[in-house]
């Protein structure tokens, strides 16, 4: 069974991501696992008291694992009052020792893990992206794509996704999967060619018409194409997201990748803490 696996630190804030995984998983059909890691460094026992922290480590795996509960219980009676799908999503819980990347790589090849799901702390999508922290290292290392839902965003199904995107091969890679998840969740699908204002940005015909021919290949209806162009071009989609009334935002990630490029410049980074619609990172070398 495919399941949807939700990261969460027990916080108010990680409220938002833990109601968006249970309405995707009610859509994809998908089963839902709730994931706390507890400690966040290896501890050794015999040092530092021994016995003593091995009880300490107990203790705070058993304190998590009632606050999983509590979360599952929420997320349940949550479910219920929503009311308009087939049925509900099984919901396991799982606490962690040791590092969050180690956990997720772990879990990732034990189940078959559809997409991972984190909250962003300040209201932004990115705001771990540009700091570095945990959430950009599971973006670096996951062959699952990786949604980030910031606390202010109102859980809701997703309508409308805008898929950004500078022609690289990656993208078109990850065309069949954004299709593939638009279909099941009755998802229009919007794919925006993002190009700055010089001419040496422009996109080749040749890959114009690659592009499109892949995306006819796809044949689906509730897909589209536009551009962006100009200079401040994180700006631009920033507005076009909120004008066009997207829930999602779409970016695929290798190193050298539109979305790392954005991020590595100073203007782009200040911009992108402020993007308050939750952004769906693939990874290049995701498994369809």
């Amino acid at each position: 069974m495919k399941t949807i696996l939700v990261l969460t630190d027990l916080s108010e804030n990680a409220a938002n991501a833990t109601r968006t995984g249970a309405l995707l998983a009610a859509q994809l059909q998908a089963d839902l696992l709730l994931f706390n890691a507890y400690v966040t460094a290896p501890i050794i026992p015999q040092y530092a008291g021994g016995p003593w922290i091995m009880d300490e480590i107990a203790e705070r795996e058993h304190m998590c694992i009632e606050k999983l509960e509590k979360q599952r219980n929420l997320l349940e009676g949550y479910l219920s009052v929503k009311g308009t799908e087939p049925a509900q999503p099984i919901i396991h819980i799982r606490a962690g020792a040791g590092s969050l990347t180690g956990n997720v790589d772990e879990i990732t090849h034990q189940r078959k893990i559809e997409m991972i799901i984190t909250g962003s702390r300040n209201g932004s999508t990115i705001d771990h992206l540009v700091g570095g922290s945990d959430t950009y290292a599971i973006i670096d290392k996951s062959t699952r794509p990786v949604l980030i839902v910031p606390p202010g965003n109102e859980p809701k199904r997703f309508k409308k996704m805008v898929f950004a995107t500078d022609f690289e091969d990656d993208d078109i890679t990850a065309l069949p999967y954004l299709i593939k998840l638009a279909k099941q969740l009755n998802c229009k699908m919007e794919v925006v060619h993002v190009q700055t204002a010089g001419d040496g940005d422009i996109a080749s015909n040749n890959q114009l018409k690659t592009f499109l021919t892949e995306i006819h290949k796809q044949k689906y209806p509730g897909i589209s194409y536009s551009e962006i162009r100009g200079k401040d071009v994180v700006n631009r989609l920033n507005t076009y997201c909120n004008e066009t009334k997207a829930d999602v935002l779409a970016l695929t990630h290798h190193q050298d990748s539109f979305l790392m490029r954005l991020i590595r410049n100073s203007t782009s980074k200040k911009i992108l803490t402020n993007q308050h619609v939750p952004l769906l990172v693939i990874p290049s070398n995701i498994k369809n």
